[in-house]
């Protein structure tokens, strides 16, 4: 599934992506083993002089999402925060992986390709968000990053949610 500079790569089938999909996301269906889903690839603007840019993408998908009863999984480097009005929205209609089963504060951003001096990462701006269709079951932040990367990929293992778990 890929559109512009947005690609969704999976071992499931993909269908095509939704015309309805934007320059800050991409979203498809994906034939999982339980059943069809709905995937999605974030890249939401930088907040620094674009804030309200950033929160109007992110309420925009928030409003295709919530039209959907499909299991959802929605990914990407979100360029904000836990704690931000861009994502209370995402927190409250998705649950954050990372938070419940992710060790430690799960930092992505940035990796020495971006940063100056000795500093590890501080940010956590990427984020792995999913519906309760799901139950996660593994959270991790890679300590490795491609080449020139300026993020360290985060990685969530879900499993399907069976009626009474």
């Amino acid at each position: 599934c890929n559109r512009g500079t947005y690609l969704i790569v999976s071992r499931h089938p993909l269908g095509p992506p939704d015309p309805a999909s934007s320059n800050a996301w991409m979203t498809c269906p994906i034939d999982l083993p339980s059943g069809r889903a709905l995937v999605a690839s974030v890249h939401l603007p930088k907040p620094w002089g674009r804030g309200a840019d950033q929160i109007a993408a992110a309420s925009e998908l928030l409003q295709i999402l919530r039209k959907t009863n499909m299991p959802t999984i929605v990914a990407g480097d979100f360029n904000a925060t836990p704690l931000t009005e861009t994502l209370r929205g995402f927190s409250a209609d998705f649950v954050n992986a990372f938070d419940k089963v992710g060790a430690g504060v799960g930092f992505t951003f940035p990796t020495p390709a971006r940063r100056l001096g000795t500093f590890g990462p501080f940010l956590r701006i990427d984020h792995i968000y999913h519906s309760g269709h799901f139950r996660p079951v593994a959270a991790e932040v890679g300590g490795w990053h491609p080449p020139g990367a300026d993020h360290f990929p985060l990685t969530v293992t879900l499993s399907p949610r069976s009626v009474g778990n």
